[in-house]
């Protein structure tokens, strides 16, 4: 069984990584150990820890700019070795996550460079296309024509209910949780997690934060202002540490925390979820910082900025624990996380989704299987 993942980006973003990590999972799952399996990324190197894994670098989508000029001088023949990479699979794989949208003029050109022409060498290939869940749009222009593209796809797996709408004229689209949140699931429902749920108020929290996303420019200092205060709100009562997820251009955490003065040491949120470091909450900006979290058997409270935070949440059932991060009252957050015995109320709505998400997970794993050759 040859199979080939698609638009993978970079796992210096841990939480592409571990997208990337949960999509190799699942074929191994469902495909054994013998099946070949090749990565198109943005980042090959940073994939080194995927084992038994092909990397290859996606045109025009290097992280290095000397990088991207080489390849766009020679974009033909990049792509020509793409269309042969996906001509010769058994089965093409879109990684889950949100990666197929574009919200400015700059984000819609990157789009059309990158992921978007992915999608059309996976779909001229006529290799039977399979898209682990993910949110679909909202796009800066031309949105029929990206919507047409799934239209050749066996199925596609929708992450978020916003995502389903858009695309529900197509045949075969199926609404399914995040990678990672089917992750939280099957470990719960094996017990490979559990969450400590006996301290009445947590004595440290993790933030996890990042630049905001292509808002005005008033609600961008809206957003900072937040968070500011959430983090001056949070270390009147405990600890505080802060967590960096991505240190990726154009995307470091690291960048925002200094630029806006927010602490003063961080840590990347793998490290500060160890055993050394647990913090008993992380506030989370960015979604599979917070889902990292809860992997780690962490009760996190997300500030979601696009849909799929709130399709995540609903999922987990725990849609008391998100809210939107544009507009936030850092008051009510802190409400949240001091509630008496908060984290014993985030573990048991997670567990009252379990059998839901567990199922849906079975369900995608069926459909992956019926391409076993």
């Amino acid at each position: 069984m040859n199979i080939v993942i698609l638009s993978a980006y970079s796992a210096a973003n841990s939480g592409d990584g571990l997208l990337a990590d949960l999509a190799v999972k699942a074929l191994r799952r469902n495909f054994g150990a013998g099946a070949r399996i090749t990565v198109v990324a943005a980042d090959p190197a940073s994939f080194c820890g995927l084992s038994g894994v092909e990397v290859r670098q996606a045109p025009l989508m290097a992280t290095a700019w000397r990088d991207r000029m080489v390849s766009a001088l020679n974009v033909k023949r990049e792509y020509s070795l793409l269309d042969r990479l996906f001509g010769e699979a058994d089965l093409l794989v879109g990684i889950g996550g949100g990666y197929m949208r574009s919200k400015s003029l700059s984000e819609h050109a990157k789009l059309e460079a990158g992921h978007a022409w992915q999608l059309r060498c996976a779909v001229k290939s006529g290799v039977p296309l399979v898209c682990l869940p993910q949110s679909i749009g909202p796009f800066h222009a031309m949105t029929s024509r990206y919507v047409d593209l799934y239209r050749s796809a066996a199925t596609v797996f929708v992450r978020d209910d916003r995502s389903r709408h858009l695309v529900r004229d197509l045949e075969g689209v199926v609404r399914c949780p995040d990678m990672a949140v089917q992750h939280v699931a099957l470990r719960l429902r094996d017990r490979d997690v559990a969450m400590a749920t006996d301290k009445r108020v947590p004595e440290s929290v993790c933030v996890v934060l990042r630049k905001p996303p292509a808002w005005s420019e008033s609600r961008q200092r809206a957003y900072v202002s937040n968070v500011k205060e959430l983090v001056r709100l949070l270390s009147s009562q405990c600890r505080v540490l802060y967590g960096v997820q991505s240190v990726t251009r154009g995307n470091d955490d690291v960048r925002f925390y200094r630029e806006n003065k927010i602490g003063q040491e961080y840590v990347a949120l793998r490290d500060c979820l160890s055993d050394a470091r647990r913090p008993d909450m992380v506030v989370s900006v960015r979604l599979h910082g917070a889902l990292e979290s809860v992997i780690a058997g962490v009760p996190a409270f997300h500030l979601s900025y696009e849909r799929k935070g709130f399709g995540a949440y609903e999922d987990m059932r725990a849609d008391n624990w998100v809210c939107n991060g544009a507009d936030f009252r850092p008051d009510a957050v802190l409400g949240r996380l001091f509630e008496d015995y908060a984290s014993a109320d985030f573990a048991q709505r997670l567990q009252s989704g379990v059998a839901a998400i567990s199922k849906s997970a079975d369900g995608m794993d069926a459909v992956l299987r019926r391409f076993a050759r």
